[in-house]
C-alpha cells in the first residue's frame, strides 16, 4: 500500500469510528430535549419532533467536525492517534499488534540533560536537549514520558540553526500504556543525515513509589531529618525523569546536570565523573543559592542505566583499584552511607575492589575509562535489592552494608558479597554490551548470575559458595519452571508490565542453570574464552540472545560426545521452551539400564504435542513469538548426563538429544548408578524404587566418614534429596516415587553436616509443610522435623556465643568474645543458623515451655536485651532465631518487646531480622498488627512490604488467611507500587490449597497487571489442591503411625 493510499485508509477509518457514535449522540440529544425543553417552546404534541429535528443537528455538527479533523490529521501526517507502519526492527506502535518497539526512523546520537530536584518540595525540573537523527520523513518526533511529568515547552532545532516551536505536544491513548508523547512541528521533519535537536523543558513531581526519580528520607547525627533524591530507571522508568526513547537498544552518550540548593556536607552523584560545578544565584523568591554540578560525558548507554543521586549529611569510604591488565588503569572506588554507618562500608569496600580484579581477570577485559569510577550507594528506602547503573551501584542498606563489630553472619557476608559481584559482573554483561530488547534479559541477568558464583568461588575460596547453586538458583528456578504456566526464558513482551514480570527466577536462574550445564561438558577456560569473544564482538553496542548463542557454539570446546551440532539446537529447546525435563532410569529384562527424558510438570498432565513428539525447529531468539506457549510434554533436550556406577571410581557421560532420546548403560548385578553428578545438570531423575533405596542407604552410611573420603558430594544429596521430595508430590496418575521410601530417605538428614544439603532437603520439607498446615497430623510433621533437626544441632554445638553462658544457660558471663573465637568452619555456622530456626518454627508449644533449644534462646534474647551485660554480643548468626524466638512465645509484652527492639535498631541488617521475627507470631491479632505497619512509610519502608506480608503467608499459624484478608482489603494501595506487586501475590496466595480459594483469586485478579504472578499463583492453588486430594491420607498416615 503506498502513502497515499495509507492516509485514505486511515482517513475512512477515522470516520467509520465515528460514523458509529452518531446514534449515540442522537439519543443522548433526543432525550435531553424531550426532558428538557419547556412547554411554552413548544407544545407537548410535538416535543418528540422538536428532540429529533435538535438531536440531529448537534450529530450533524459533531460529525462534520470529527470528519475535518480526522482528513486534516491524515493528510497533513499530524495524526496523534494513527498506528505507525511496521519499521525494520520489527516494531509497532499499534496496541493490537502481538509486539511493539518505537519507531527505529528516529535515531537518538546524545542526550543533554540538566535535573534540578527539589527534595522539600517533592518536585523537579528538568531541560533536555536531544539529538537525533531521522531514517525517514515524519511530521512529528515520537519519545516515552511518564504521564506524571509534563511538557512546559519543546523546540525544534533544523539543520540550519533556525528554531521551531512544536505546535502541540499530545499523549497517545493505547491499552499497553506505553507513555508515548508526540512532538508535532508546522514544517515536515525530512530524512537527513545531519543531526537535528529537540529542546523540552517539563517538570514533574519526585515519584511517591521509588520508581524514577523519588525523595527517601533519614535522620542524621542531630536527629534531623534529611532529604535524599535517587533515581530508579530499571527497567523503563527512565521515561520517568526524562523525554527518551526508553529501549534497552537505543543507547546514547548522556552528558548531565545535576542543579541542588549549595549545601556543605552534600555529594551530588552521577555515572561519571564530576568534571566542574557552578554556583547559580536563587530563582524567583527564593533565598537559597544554588549550585550546578556537571558531570562528564558518558560513553554510549543504555537509559535504564542512567543514575544520578543527592546525598545531603552522607560519608564516603574510598579506595583505588589498580588494573593489573595491559590497557587497564586506575579505578577510584567509593562507598557512599548514611551517617553513623560508615564503618558497615569496609567489608563492601574491600568485596569491590577484589571482585574488579577477578572479574577483569577473567574477562581480559579493563573496566571501562570513560567510566572511570565506581560508586557504590546505600540507600533507605529502594525498591529493588540494587540496580547495576553504570559507575553509580545503587542498592538497599541491606545488601550492601554489614556491621563488623557484631560478628556479622556469614550468609549476611555472602549476600553482600554476592550483590556486589552481580552488580559489577553486569558493568560489561549489561552495560558494555545491552541486550537488544528485553526478551534478551536472561544475557544480562542470567550471565550474570553465572558469573557471581564464578567469582565469588575466586575471592572467597574458603566460602565454597558454589555450593549454594542448588538451593538458591537451582530449586529456585525448578519451582516455577514445573508449572503448567511458566514462560521460556525468551518469550515477547511489550508493556512496561510485561517487560517488568520478565525479572523472575526462570529469566536469571533458569539461564544460569543452562550456562552451568554447558560449563560441565567443556573447560572452564573455554567457557570464558566464550564470553572474552562476545564482549569484543559486541562492546558498546548490543546483542541478540541468537548473537550470544553463535559465540558460544563457535567458541565451547565441548568434551565428551557434546558436539557442536548438539549445541547449536539446544538454543531453541532450552531458551524458547518453557520447563526442563526429568530421566528416567528404567531397569531393562537384559539388565541394562535405560534412560529416558519426558519433561516435567508437577500438575502430572499430559499435554499432546503439536508436532507429534518431533524435535522444536529451531527458531531465531531475536524474532518476537506471538505468544508464551508452554513445550509439549513430548518436548525433547539437549541434555548431557554424567553419571558414576557404584564400586567405579571414575565417572561418565552419555548424551540424549532429540535424533537420540533414549541412551542405555550396562552395570553388573548388585551395582547402582548416580546420575547429576554434583547436579550440574538441569532435570530431575527418577529411579526405581529398589534403586533409589540403594543410593540413599549409601549416602546415609558415609556421612560418618570424613569428607575427603566421601563419594557423593554435597550437591549430590542436596539434589537427591529436593528431587524425591518434589517427584513423589507430582500429580501423575501412577507415583513417580513412594512417600515411604522418601521419608526413609530423609532419615540421612540427622547425620548431615552439609548445609547445602541440608538446604536442598529444606526447600522440599517447606513444601511438604505448607501442604500439611490445616491437615490434623501437622504436629506430627512437626515432630518429624524436630527429630532430624535436634541431632544435627546437637553435633555442631551452639559455637563460639556458647562461651558467654553459664554452663546451666541460665546467666550471662563477662566473657568477651574475639575474632578468634569467631573463626569457625562456615558451613557449620550457616547450618546452625538455618537449624535454629527450623526449631523454632516447629516448637508445638505457645507458653514459654518448649523444648529445651528455644529456651536457650529465649535465654539470649534476655542476655541481649539486658543493659547490664555491657559485655555481650550476639553473634549475627544467631540473631534470626533469637528474635524469632523470643516473638513466638504467644505472649503480648515478649512480642512488643521484639517489636519495641524493631524500632530503635539502626543496622539495617538486624531490623529486618527482628521484622522477619515479628511474623513469626502465633496469635494473630499480632500478625494483623504487623501487616498494618506495611501501610505507614515511618514503621515499615515500602521495600520491605512485600517481605512482611510473606514472611506472614508463611506463619502456619493463621498466618496465610490474615495475609489473604490484608491484602484484599488495601489491594488499591498496594497495587500501586511500581515493584514487589508481583511478589505481594505470589505470597498471599501460593499457599492455598482448594477450589474455594482458586475461585476467590481467579475473581479478584481478573485483570491484573501482574499476570504472570497470578497465572502462577492459580498453577499452584490447583497442584496444591490435587495433592491433598491425592496424598494428603497417605503421608499423614506415615506421620501419624511413626512420628506419634
Amino acid at each position: 500500500m503506498d502513502p497515499e493510499q495509507q492516509q485514505q485508509t486511515g482517513a475512512r477509518g477515522g470516520v467509520d469510528a465515528l460514523r458509529g457514535q452518531i446514534k449515540n449522540v442522537k439519543n443522548l440529544a433526543r432525550s435531553w430535549a424531550g426532558n428538557n425543553v419547556p412547554e411554552w417552546v413548544a407544545p407537548k404534541g410535538n416535543l418528540a419532533s422538536l428532540g429529533l429535528i435538535f438531536a440531529t443537528l448537534i450529530a450533524f455538527i459533531i460529525t462534520a467536525l470529527g470528519f475535518a479533523l480526522v482528513v486534516y490529521l491524515a493528510v497533513t501526517d499530524q495524526s496523534l492517534l494513527k498506528p505507525f507502519l511496521p519499521n525494520d526492527d520489527g516494531g509497532y506502535n499499534d496496541p493490537k499488534k502481538t509486539f511493539w518497539r518505537m519507531p527505529a526512523f528516529i535515531q537518538i546520537t546524545q542526550y543533554n540533560i540538566t535535573i534540578e530536584p527539589d527534595a522539600v518540595a517533592g518536585t523537579f525540573s528538568g531541560y533536555s536537549e536531544i539529538t537525533f537523527q531521522l531514517t525517514q520523513a515524519s511530521g512529528q518526533v515520537p519519545l516515552n514520558l511518564a504521564k506524571s511529568t509534563v511538557i512546559t515547552g519543546a523546540v525544534l532545532v533544523t539543520v540550519n540553526g533556525s528554531e521551531v516551536p512544536a505546535t502541540q505536544w499530545s499523549r497517545r491513548r493505547d491499552s499497553y500504556d506505553l507513555q508515548i508523547i508526540d512532538f508535532p512541528f508546522r514544517i515536515p521533519i525530512t530524512a537527513d543525515s545531519e543531526f537535528l535537536v529537540l529542546k523540552v523543558s517539563y517538570r514533574g513531581a519526585l515519584s511517591s513509589d521509588m520508581r524514577g526519580i523519588y525523595r527517601s528520607s533519614f535522620k542524621d547525627d542531630a536527629g534531623e531529618t534529611r532529604n535524599l533524591v535517587a533515581t530508579n530507571m530499571v527497567p523503563t522508568d527512565a521515561r520517568y525523569v526524562f523525554p527518551c526513547i526508553d529501549d534497552p537498544a537505543r543507547k546514547a552518550p548522556v552528558l548531565l546536570s545535576v542543579i541542588v540548593p549549595t549545601a556543605a556536607n552534600t555529594y551530588v552523584l552521577a555515572n561519571t565523573p564530576l568534571t566542574d560545578t557552578v554556583d547559580l544565584p536563587a530563582t524567583g523568591n527564593g533565598t537559597v543559592a544554588r549550585t550546578r554540578y556537571n558531570f562528564k560525558k558518558s560513553p554510549a548507554m543504555p537509559t535504564y542505566t542512567i543514575a544520578f543521586a543527592v546525598l545531603p549529611s552522607y560519608q564516603v569510604s574510598q579506595r583505588t583499584y589498580v588494573s593489573s591488565l595491559n590497557g587497564g588503569g586506575s579505578v577510584p572506588v567509593s562507598i557512599y552511607t548514611r551517617p553513623g554507618q560508615k564503618a558497615f562500608a569496609e567489608f563492601a569496600l574491600n568485596t569491590t575492589v577484589l571482585a574488579l580484579d577477578a572479574i577483569e581477570r577473567a574477562l581480559q577485559y579493563p573496566f571501562p575509562a570513560d567510566i572511570g569510577k565506581i560508586d557504590l550507594v546505600a540507600i533507605p528506602d529502594f525498591a529493588p535489592g540494587a540496580i547495576e547503573n553504570w559507575g553509580l551501584i545503587i542498592t538497599r542498606e541491606t545488601a550492601l552494608l554489614v556491621d563488623s563489630s557484631t560478628f556479622p553472619s556469614m550468609t549476611a557476608r555472602q549476600g553482600v558479597a554476592a550483590t556486589i559481584v552481580h552488580k559489577l559482573a553486569q558493568q560489561w554483561f549489561g552495560n558494555l554490551v545491552t541486550q537488544d530488547w528485553w526478551n534478551s534479559l536472561w544475557l544480562t541477568e542470567g550471565v550474570a548470575t553465572f558469573w557471581e558464583y564464578q567469582i565469588m568461588d575466586q575471592i572467597y575460596p574458603t566460602w565454597r559458595y558454589a555450593r549454594n547453586f542448588i538451593a538458591q538458583e537451582q530449586q529456585k528456578s525448578m519451582a516455577y519452571d514445573a508449572l503448567d504456566t511458566v514462560r521460556p526464558v525468551v518469550y515477547n513482551v511489550s508493556s512496561p508490565s510485561e517487560i517488568a514480570e520478565l525479572y523472575y527466577p526462570v529469566t536469571s536462574a533458569k539461564s544460569a542453570n543452562i550456562l552451568r550445564m554447558l560449563l560441565s561438558v567443556s573447560t572452564s577456560e573455554s567457557m570464558y574464552s566464550t564470553f572474552r569473544s562476545y564482549l569484543e564482538l559486541f562492546k558498546r553496542s548490543k546483542a541478540s540472545s541468537d548473537q550470544f548463542w553463535n559465540v558460544l557454539v563457535e567458541e565451547l570446546r565441548p568434551s565428551g560426545d557434546v558436539t557442536q551440532s548438539m549445541l547449536k539446537a539446544a538454543a531453541p529447546q532450552w531458551l524458547n521452551a518453557a520447563g526442563f525435563p526429568v530421566v528416567s532410569v528404567i531397569t531393562k529384562a537384559n539388565g541394562e539400564l535405560e534412560l529416558t527424558q519426558n519433561r516435567f510438570l508437577l500438575s502430572g498432565t499430559e499435554t499432546p504435542s503439536v508436532n507429534g513428539g518431533a524435535p522444536v525447529a529451531p527458531v531465531n531468539l531475536s524474532a518476537p513469538m506471538a505468544a508464551p506457549v508452554a513445550a509439549p510434554v513430548q518436548q525433547r533436550w539437549f541434555l548431557p548426563i554424567s553419571y558414576r556406577i557404584s564400586g567405579v571410581s571414575q565417572s561418565s557421560q552419555v548424551v540424549l538429544t532429540s535424533d537420540k532420546p533414549t541412551q542405555t548403560i550396562r552395570i553388573s548385578q548388585g551395582q547402582f548408578v548416580k546420575l547429576n553428578l554434583n547436579n550440574n545438570g538441569y532435570y530431575r531423575v527418577r529411579y526405581s524404587d529398589a534403586m533409589f533405596t540403594s543410593i540413599a542407604q549409601a549416602m546415609r552410611s558415609e556421612l560418618s566418614s570424613p569428607r575427603t573420603l566421601r563419594v557423593f558430594s554435597d550437591s549430590d544429596r542436596a539434589g537427591f534429596l529436593n528431587d524425591a521430595l518434589v517427584l513423589s508430590s507430582a500429580n501423575y496418575p501412577t507415583p513417580l516415587l513412594q512417600y515411604g521410601l522418601v521419608f526413609d530417605a530423609l532419615q540421612m538428614l540427622r547425620n548431615e553436616d552439609s548445609y547445602a544439603a541440608w538446604a536442598g532437603a529444606l526447600e522440599g520439607l517447606n513444601q511438604l509443610a505448607d501442604l500439611l498446615q490445616d491437615e490434623p497430623c501437622f504436629g506430627n510433621f512437626a515432630y518429624f522435623m524436630n527429630s532430624l533437626v535436634q541431632p544435627a544441632l546437637d553435633r555442631i554445638g551452639w559455637g563460639p556465643v556458647q562461651k558467654q553462658m553459664s554452663a546451666d544457660w541460665t546467666t550471662c558471663n563477662a566473657s568477651v568474645l574475639t575474632a578468634d573465637d569467631m573463626t569457625e568452619d562456615p558451613d557449620n555456622e550457616m547450618l546452625r543458623n538455618m537449624l535454629l530456626q527450623v526449631a523454632v518454627e516447629y516448637d508445638e508449644t505457645i507458653e514459654a515451655t518448649g523444648n529445651s533449644t528455644v529456651l536457650k534462646l529465649r535465654q539470649l534474647w534476655k542476655c541481649y536485651t539486658d543493659a547490664s551485660n555491657t559485655g555481650f554480643v550476639l553473634p549475627g548468626s544467631l540473631q534470626q532465631a533469637v528474635f524469632s524466638a523470643q516473638a513466638s512465645t504467644g505472649d503480648t509484652r515478649s512480642w512488643n518487646a521484639v517489636l519495641n527492639r524493631y524500632r530503635t535498631a539502626q543496622n539495617a541488617q538486624e531490623r529486618l531480622r527482628l521484622l522477619r521475627a515479628l511474623a513469626s507470631a502465633k496469635r494473630s491479632h499480632m500478625l494483623k498488627t504487623l501487616l498494618q505497619m506495611t501501610l505507614n512509610a515511618t514503621e515499615i519502608r515500602p521495600q520491605d512490604r512485600a517481605i512482611a506480608i510473606a514472611a506472614v503467608a508463611a506463619n502456619p499459624y493463621g498466618g496465610r488467611k490474615v495475609a489473604w484478608d490484608f491484602v484484599r482489603e488495601n489491594w488499591l494501595t498496594l497495587s500501586r507500587a511500581s515493584t514487589g506487586v508481583g511478589a505481594i501475590i505470589q505470597a498471599a496466595t501460593s499457599h492455598f490449597s482448594s477450589e474455594m480459594y482458586l475461585r476467590d483469586v481467579d475473581n479478584f485478579f481478573s485483570a491484573p497487571s501482574a499476570r504472570v504472578a497470578v497465572d502462577n499463583a492459580k498453577d499452584l492453588i490447583r497442584r496444591n489442591t490435587a495433592w491433598l486430594a491425592k496424598y494428603s491420607n497417605t503421608v499423614c498416615n506415615i506421620l501419624t503411625t511413626q512420628y506419634p
